[in-house]
């Protein structure tokens, strides 16, 4: 359960990232390239969405 919750955690803390940046595009407001956190295979990357999908649909039922 711990595990679940930080992983929803996770996943709200970057729902909050991509609203903030939306808002700033529909502001109109530039923003400058940020660096990424973390340095990430692209594979990891997909891996996680999938698992961030599959994640979510279990927390939606």
């Amino acid at each position: 359960d711990e595990g679940l919750l930080g992983h929803g955690l996770m996943l709200n803390d970057e729902l909050q990232r991509v609203l903030a940046k939306h808002d700033e595009i529909a502001k109109g407001i530039p923003s400058g390239p940020k660096a990424p956190k973390t340095s990430v295979s692209p594979v990891n990357v997909i891996h996680e969405e999938d698992e961030s999908e599959d994640d979510f649909s279990q927390l939606a039922h």
